[in-house]
């Protein structure tokens, strides 16, 4: 009697009914039934493989949850990968927030440090110079620090007399003050001027003595703070490269070494051409302030024209304060409305010059930053270390963008920085 072999659907269907019935036959057998025998005569016959065919018919006749079809299976990377970017975030934010601490705490330990790196960039290339000249390089430190205590004594001296002439001045300023407390009163309300004026009478009240001792204070921690910083600018100029070969030994890979002194140099160049060309800069603006206070007969023309050079170094409120003081001393001086400004105006005219014309004309633009950076910037250090961290305010920025522009891994950072 010939034999008949089912179908691989059918077969499928068999197998499918007695794995849910016995669960005895393995998915993949197949049954030989010979015609008219009864259905108990079947013989199970094991097949190598199981047709694809088969497996569609097995998918084909399994119940379907609808929610699973229309629900994706939601993969887990991407969360784990957002928890380590966020934990990457929280790790810097708490990163800055602690340097910030330290920063501000330890502020008489961290700015003479700064600052004498800064200066011993600016001084770096003079006592390259000198040491061309067969000097050796701790003799040609000693030459250029001695030059900048010399340059200090000079600039102290003269300004003795001008800025004991000021002192005397004070109680004579009363006038203008009272006169500025009406202003105010008229514009900013009668509370407002009732606490300026009660301020006023308590500053003129203690006199022009403690106004002196207060003075003399600052300036003697003023003076501690740069014998320290000239000691340390000496030891650092004096060093030379050592501090840069060290760092070179440390850095295993070849790679990291070159990018490192390329970045230490890149780093000394443009800070020592921006404080140089800044000092020159401010230097010719405080001599032009000063010939032009002494040629419209303002008193202290010596020590507004050396304040101007001075705060000229801190960007945008520089010379906002510059303009602030030289309006007061014209007003506290000159009686007409065409006096008073005169020397304001000149002054802002000068400084237009110096700020949208010769300083990017001279500095050039690679050192050129973002603004609103910058302005950021000397909030932040001036919150930090005051006055003296908004002068370094402008070097330290222009560091980390020389830093970032060589470094791959911060090259965002670096356009954020630019202007």
């Amino acid at each position: 009697m010939p034999l008949t072999r089912r179908s691989p659907a059918r077969r499928g269907d068999d197998t499918i009914g007695a794995s849910r019935e016995s669960h005895a036959e393995p998915l993949g057998a197949g049954t030989i039934t010979a015609p008219g025998a009864p259905a108990t005569a079947t013989h199970p016959v094991t097949q190598p493989a199981v047709e694809p065919e088969t497996i569609t018919a097995v998918a084909a006749t399994e119940p379907v949850d609808p929610a699973a079809v229309a629900a994706p299976a939601t993969p887990q990377s991407p969360p784990r990968r957002t928890r380590g970017q966020a934990a990457r975030v929280a790790l810097v934010v708490l990163a800055v927030i602690a340097v910030g601490g330290v920063l501000s705490l330890a502020r008489e330990v961290f700015f003479p440090l700064v600052a004498a790196a800064l200066l011993s960039m600016l001084l770096s290339p003079i006592v390259i110079q000198i040491e061309r000249l067969r000097l050796p390089r701790v003799a040609a430190a000693l030459v250029v620090v001695l030059g900048v205590i010399g340059l200090l004594f000079l600039a102290i001296d003269a300004m003795l007399e001008p800025l004991a002439r000021a002192l005397d001045a004070l109680p004579a300023m009363q006038g203008l003050l009272h006169r500025v407390m009406r202003v105010l009163r008229a514009t900013m309300g009668a509370p407002f001027a009732e606490w300026g004026t009660a301020r006023l009478n308590e500053w003129t009240s203690s006199g022009a003595g403690a106004a002196s001792g207060v003075l003399f204070n600052h300036l003697l921690s003023a003076s501690l703070g740069v014998v320290t910083v000239l000691l340390l600018a000496f030891f650092l100029l004096a060093s030379g490269d050592l501090f840069l070969q060290k760092l070179i030994r440390v850095i295993p890979r070849i790679r990291d070494k070159v990018n490192a002194l390329k970045i230490v140099r890149t780093v000394q160049e443009e800070v020592s051409r921006y404080l140089l060309t800044v000092t020159m800069i401010n230097s010719v603006l405080g001599i032009m302030v000063g010939t032009v206070c002494w040629y419209f007969d303002l008193p202290n023309a010596v020590l507004w024209g050396t304040l101007v050079g001075l705060l000229n170094y801190i960007p945008y409120l520089g010379p906002f304060v510059n303009l602030v003081l030289l309006t007061g001393a014209s007003a506290a001086h000159f009686s007409t409305v065409a006096d008073i400004l005169i020397i304001p105006v000149t002054f802002s005219a000068i400084t237009l010059i110096e700020g949208q014309v010769l300083t990017p004309m001279i500095v050039g633009r690679q050192v050129e930053l973002n603004p609103v950076v910058v302005f950021v910037g000397l909030l932040f250090w001036a919150w930090l270390w005051g006055v003296p961290g908004m002068i370094v305010a402008v070097p330290l920025l222009i560091i980390a963008k020389v830093w970032t522009q060589h470094t791959e891994a911060m090259a965002g950072w670096a356009e954020f920085l630019g202007s």
